[in-house]
């Protein structure tokens, strides 16, 4: 029980550090490939909650469910919806 918890928070730790890195060493947040272009704010809202529901995931697997990992239904609506957002934004950006 004990290794299950640590096996969480050190994949925790891991899933949020990779996060931070490819969204700050890379053009990922920002509206095009340019490192001038202005940062996107629904990539950083589709960045931000994939940052805090991940980790949070997996530290609900550790601590609470050991058998099966299970997402729970709030969550799952917090990133389609964030992720409708980013489709329609770029959507919206290519026809203009």
């Amino acid at each position: 029980m004990v290794t299950i918890k640590s096996i969480s928070i050190i994949i925790a730790i891991v899933i949020f550090a990779i996060c931070a890195f490819v969204a700050f060493m890379t053009t990922l947040l920002r509206e095009s490939n340019s490192k001038t272009s202005p940062y996107s704010f629904s990539r950083f809202q589709l960045w931000l909650w994939t940052l805090i529901i991940c980790p949070a995931f997996v530290l609900n697997w550790g601590f609470k469910n050991t058998n099966l990992p299970q997402i729970n239904q709030t969550s799952l609506i917090l990133l389609g919806i964030t992720v409708g957002i980013t489709l329609t934004a770029g959507i919206v950006t290519a026809t203009q």
